[in-house]
């Protein structure tokens, strides 16, 4: 009867420390995924924020390139001029659609 008693309370504590160290990796495996989706959030803030400075970049060209259109009396340079700020809005549209 002891023989049983102890074998049981062998198996028990197999079975007790199985748990346990599935538990311990369910933390572990949980605490990476917040790790991982802080390190992504971080990354995506990055990206946005790169992505906003060249869209200021890029509308302050286009404003200054308005203004050189203002001073201008070449057709040619006019022509380059509307095909640059054309060619520059199409990138601030290319970067606000962006998916960072």
């Amino acid at each position: 009867m002891s023989k049983d008693f102890l074998e049981e309370t062998k198996k028990e504590q197999e079975l007790l420390d199985i748990g346990l160290k599935m538990s311990r990796q369910h933390k572990a495996d949980r605490h990476l995924e917040s790790f991982s989706d802080d390190l992504r959030s971080s990354i995506i803030k990055k990206v946005s924020s790169k992505h906003m400075e060249q869209i200021k970049k890029l509308e302050k060209e286009v404003e200054e390139l308005e203004v050189e259109k203002t001073l201008t009396n070449s057709q040619e340079k006019l022509d380059f001029l509307d095909e640059t700020i054309y060619n520059t809005n199409q990138s601030i549209e290319s970067l606000k659609n962006a998916r960072p």
